[in-house]
């Protein structure tokens, strides 16, 4: 059917992302119940573009430490010591983000961090899992 003999059209409903992945639900913007519903509303479509790894709880109002590491198999992130969230990559080949971007720390693509950010650390390699463990203990 072309857009033109359409009796209705199609929106988005729902745009989130969750787990590295931006989702998008599709609907209807009819306002009755027709019986020849369209195949394309109520899915779910779900995408993700390049690597990306996310832990989507909140973190709370204590001091904790996070750890992302880059590797061959893909990202990793921990949170206090302990992985959280993977994002294994496929084609097993490390991960080229040579870029001339400027390195912004806490802009996202929906939402910008608001906190506090202590004891910084840039590694020019990989950590190993108990590298990580022995930096991610918090002191209480």
């Amino acid at each position: 059917m072309e857009p033109s003999q359409s009796r209705s059209w199609h929106r988005l409903h729902c745009l989130t992302a969750f787990g590295g992945r931006l989702y998008a639900g599709t609907g209807r913007c009819h306002g009755d119940w027709i019986a020849d519903k369209h195949p394309d509303a109520g899915h779910v479509h779900a995408i993700d573009i390049g690597e990306c790894v996310t832990f989507d709880d909140d973190l709370g109002a204590m001091w904790r430490h996070l750890c992302a590491v880059r590797q061959k198999g893909g990202l990793r992130l921990y949170l206090d010591g302990k992985p959280v969230a993977d994002s294994p990559h496929s084609s097993g080949v490390a991960l080229d983000i040579s870029n001339s971007a400027q390195l912004k720390i806490g802009f996202g693509a929906q939402n910008y961090f608001k906190g506090a950010l202590a004891d910084l650390q840039i590694y020019d390699r990989a950590l190993s899992e108990d590298e990580v463990r022995a930096v991610g203990r918090i002191s209480a």
